[in-house]
């Protein structure tokens, strides 16, 4: 059986990646928002969010996870990387 401290490791290493994904995600956006200025499109695209949620939603259903805790968790994230897209 696995301990507290041993559980605690494994989860500060997913958290760790989830960092790091986030950061390669921010980057992502902004090179987007780069490509967007270059185009003279708007920064907040609603049809792109979306196909987002939708496909969030998806997700949440196959991985048994409560989809209004993970479309708040992106509502924060996609709101923060349009801040980082507008720069």
């Amino acid at each position: 059986m696995a301990s507290i401290e041993s559980l605690r490791k494994k989860i500060q290493r997913i958290d760790a990646g989830i960092i790091k994904r986030i950061a390669k995600r921010q980057a992502l956006a902004k090179k987007i928002g780069q490509l967007k200025a270059q185009e003279g499109k708007d920064i907040v695209d609603l049809s792109q969010e979306e196909k987002l949620f939708k496909f969030y939603e998806l997700l949440c259903a196959k991985h048994g996870l409560q989809s209004s805790f993970i479309k708040q968790l992106f509502q924060s994230i996609i709101a923060y990387c349009r801040k980082i897209q507008k720069f």
